[in-house]
């Protein structure tokens, strides 16, 4: 709170606080106090929206990269935690690369995918920059109705639809063959992660990959003493879990969990501790079990005879 409180703290001040209790007046004080902190964080935020709109016009006007609408900034605030469109469009800039890096680092490639999901899509931050990806179908999905509606409209490239957070997708199975879920698992409780990994496991192809972020150490490490302790024993730790799928809903996975529990049955390519840029949290990238070998024949169209052959250990 940026003005002084008026429940004073510290050693010197617990006077004051026996003075107000003796004469009946610390609960009205302590109701002033919050009223009060309410009243700054109203008028802290609607400051923030004012100087946001000036900077928005400024900003829209001098920049049209990718030709597309910017969401309203009650929306950008949703998903970024701010309302400026620079912050939102350049996080999505980091944040789709990264994607491109990591995969890159495992030999694969965004573009050679036939199917890709944004799970937990939010107003379109890292799908409208796949807008020129020639080859996949995209696709969004969000709980928010009020975010899916405005990609609908505005991100005409993809497809997008609601899932609610409790009774999966409706999308068949072995839908996807790649996924990724920026920010996601870090406001679900154990149960609703648990949940939502075999959802996404259910609708990705055999061989399918998926990239997902998580809070990992370097975030941890702000909890308070033992909440570490619980985190660096290798237990998830959920702060804020009424608010389980949304912002106020804070999840903190060790490397360790994700291996042995939220990964369980999948292979783990890769792990590369604050790679999300864009979010500044660890991701995995995990591949669903189960692909089709390929057969000599889609290796000889792949590659040069003399490399299949000697692949299969035969001369040409």
């Amino acid at each position: 709170m940026a003005f002084q409180s008026l429940i004073p703290t510290g050693t010197r001040t617990d006077g004051i606080k026996r003075f107000l209790k003796a004469v009946g007046l610390y609960r009205a004080a302590v109701h002033l106090d919050r009223a009060l902190d309410g009243v700054y964080a109203g008028c802290k935020n609607a400051f923030q929206i004012l100087h946001a709109a000036f900077e928005n016009a400024a900003y829209d006007r001098a920049n049209d990269a990718d030709e597309l609408p910017f969401p309203p900034s009650r929306m950008v605030y949703l998903v970024t935690n701010v309302y400026t469109h620079e912050w939102f469009f350049q996080s999505g800039v980091r944040g789709t690369q990264s994607i491109r890096d990591i995969l890159k680092r495992n030999s694969l490639e965004i573009d050679k995918f036939s199917s890709i999901l944004d799970f937990g899509c939010g107003c379109g931050r890292i799908v409208r920059h796949w807008k020129d990806l020639k080859g996949p179908r995209l696709y969004g999905s969000d709980y928010n109705a009020m975010l899916v509606r405005w990609c609908a409209s505005n991100l005409p490239f993809a497809e997008f639809a609601v899932n609610s957070l409790e009774s999966g997708f409706d999308y068949e199975d072995e839908k996807f063959d790649f996924i990724y879920a920026i920010s996601v698992f870090t406001h679900m409780t154990e149960e609703m992660g648990l949940f939502w990994i075999r959802e996404l496991n259910r609708v990705l192809k055999p061989g399918g990959i998926m990239y997902l972020t998580f809070m990992g150490e370097t975030r941890a490490r702000a909890l308070r003493k033992e909440l570490w302790e619980c985190f660096e024993s290798g237990e998830l730790v959920v702060t804020g879990a009424a608010d389980a799928g949304g912002n106020s809903c804070a999840a903190f996975h060790p490397e360790r969990y994700v291996r042995n529990v939220v990964a369980k049955g999948l292979n783990v390519l890769d792990f590369v501790p604050n790679g999300a840029t864009d979010a500044f949290q660890d991701v995995f990238l995990l591949q669903k079990k189960g692909a089709r070998a390929e057969s000599t024949n889609e290796m000889c169209r792949r590659d040069p005879p003399e490399t299949v052959a000697l692949c299969i250990g035969v001369r040409p």
